[in-house]
């Protein structure tokens, strides 16, 4: 998931990171959450990419900070969502 925030016509902010899941013995998937820290707002793992850092990189190593789970980027699905 690509992130790109337009906090105003000179400023572009590119966050990147991962929809985490695991299939259960049954099955089933499981997706990983986070929470943030002193709120009740919860979100996929996701964060700021570095200058001059790939999607996929910054995704894994945002996904590594926030939770400490190793992850391999299954697909090269991307999204763009702009906020004016």
């Amino acid at each position: 998931m690509i992130d790109t925030e337009h906090a105003n016509a000179n400023t572009t902010e590119i966050s990147c990171g991962a929809i985490v899941f695991r299939t259960t013995l049954n099955n089933n998937k499981e997706v990983l959450l986070i929470r943030h820290t002193g709120s009740s707002y919860w979100s996929f793992p996701k964060g700021h990419a570095k200058p001059h850092e790939g999607y996929k990189h910054a995704a894994i190593r945002e996904v590594q900070e926030e939770t400490g789970i190793h992850i391999n980027i299954e697909c090269d699905f991307a999204d763009v969502v702009s906020y004016p």
